[in-house]
């Protein structure tokens, strides 16, 4: 990201600087910034490293080095050759703070410019509350991902990117929000829409889920006459925790190792509410190839049924192979409720069968 963004990567690394105290950035002149990742440190390696080099010395001009954590700690190792060497140095079998390696071996590079901002290291972490080391030598500074996430979004905001540069902000920063993102109570704080829903979930929750599973529950007889070869149905109950799902388990390949493929059928809530049948095996499964090749193979005839069932490349590191998901909100205008949910589930697992997908997904993962 930071390699095919060059203006972005100067505000950052400009707001770096600034927020972490260090300053003006030292005159680059004609030096050219580069980013790379795992580069030495004796024999650490940091996380990602930003510098620029002086064309006519090589000599550094800048030297950054940034520790990345994602919902991990520092760890723990043997001192580097720079830590020895100072006077105060820890003994030889014991091991220091990663930080504190990293430190030594920064206040030891040369670099061209004596300015603050020339030489320092950043931490960018999913925890807010994390704490270096005291008696640092270089200047250090932790941020999070939400901080950095912010800038990001500020910058696409400004409107003060090229289009190609902010394309791909906005990837990070849609990234950074769904997976990085660290939530304060003066960033998110409750609602009236939260007291609500807690009161509602308070009156009405387990009246929700005993509906639900009820209803749930008649698919049991359903799988039982649909002809599909199957080992014993079991019933999760968890609309409200979990992945929030009331729904019936089964393997459709009892007689084999890991009885996979795992067929299940019920209601799910993540995101809208839906009536949902899937065949799902494990990402990383050896014959996860074999598998979609099976679905593949059938899903014409599949879609001579219903155009509904979506098949799952195994590029997408799904557990999902095959999957079929219909909306709730017409079984609420349904003058039979209970015919309508078991139609629906009654077709599909008859497309299963007849198809002949079910037992040749099982034969895939024999």
């Amino acid at each position: 990201m930071l390699v095919n963004t060059p203006v972005l990567r100067e505000q950052l690394m400009r707001w770096l600087a600034d927020h972490a105290g260090l300053g003006k950035l030292p005159a680059l002149g004609s030096a050219a910034i580069h980013v790379a990742t795992e580069q030495a440190i004796e024999t650490k390696r940091d996380d990602l490293r930003i510098t620029a080099a002086d064309p006519d010395t090589d000599a550094w001009v800048l030297l950054w080095t940034v520790e990345l954590k994602v919902f991990g700690g520092f760890n723990y190792s043997s001192p580097i050759r720079a830590l020895h060497e100072r006077d105060d140095g820890p003994a030889r079998s014991d091991e220091v703070h990663q930080v504190r390696n990293y430190d030594a071996w920064l206040a030891k590079q040369d670099v061209q410019e004596d300015v603050r901002s020339a030489r320092a290291g950043f931490v960018l972490s999913t925890d807010p509350t994390i704490t270096l080391p005291e008696g640092l030598e270089c200047p250090w500074k932790p941020l999070t991902w939400t901080e950095l996430g912010l800038r990001v979004e500020r910058a696409i905001i400004d409107d003060s990117l090229p289009p190609g540069e902010a394309v791909l902000a906005k990837h990070l920063a849609g990234f950074i929000r769904d997976h990085l993102w660290t939530h304060t109570m003066t960033e998110n704080p409750i609602r009236f829409d939260d007291l609500a829903l807690l009161r509602a979930h308070a009156s009405y929750g387990a009246q929700t889920q005993e509906r639900v599973d009820g209803l749930v529950a008649r698919l049991v007889p359903l799988l039982e006459r649909s002809g599909l070869k199957l080992g014993p149905i079991k019933h999760s109950r968890k609309m409200f925790m979990g992945h929030r799902r009331s729904m019936v388990w089964t393997s459709t390949n009892p007689d084999a190792k890991g009885d996979l493929p795992w067929l299940m059928a019920g209601i799910i809530s993540e995101g809208i509410p839906k009536l949902a049948v899937w065949l799902e095996t494990e990402p990383k499964h050896a014959n996860k190839m074999a598998g979609c090749e099976a679905v593949r193979e059938n899903l014409a005839a599949l879609h001579e049924r219903n155009v509904e069932w979506h098949a799952h490349p195994a590029h997408e590191a799904s557990w999902q192979d095959l999957s079929l998901r219909a909306p709730l909100e017409p079984i609420l205008g349904a003058s039979n409720q209970v015919q309508h949910f078991e139609e629906f589930f009654t077709k599909a697992f008859a497309d299963l069968h007849e198809t002949g997908v079910a037992a040749a997904l099982a034969e895939a993962y024999r």
